[in-house]
């Protein structure tokens, strides 16, 4: 009948979209555990970005770095500033690929 064909579709799509998480939070782990340094400098005042999800985002891979037991490789900093990169962010950008980049 159309129902039944209609539940077994949703239930393959529930499926594919659950094992396409999986699949993601797979290679979400696998990045940190190569645990390459990572700078990532964001604005408080900014306005094209939500709040909630810069902060998110910082807490997500410094989440990842830490089970990775790379903790110290991860730099995430907030800035008083709108959507900007100042004087400051640029000498702590450079401070920063001079301590994790520089050969």
């Amino acid at each position: 009948s159309d129902w039944s064909h209609n539940v077994a579709a949703a239930t393959s799509a529930a499926e594919d979209t659950q094992a396409a998480e999986v699949r993601a939070e797979q290679r979400f782990d696998e990045a940190h555990a190569r645990a390459q340094p990572l700078l990532v400098q964001q604005c408080e005042k900014d306005r094209l970005f939500p709040q909630a999800g810069m902060r998110a985002s910082l807490e997500r891979i410094g989440e990842g770095y830490a089970k990775a037991g790379a903790k110290g490789r991860f730099t995430g900093r907030f800035y008083d500033e709108p959507h900007i990169f100042t004087r400051r962010m640029q000498d702590d950008a450079i401070d920063w690929f001079d301590r994790w980049l520089r050969k």
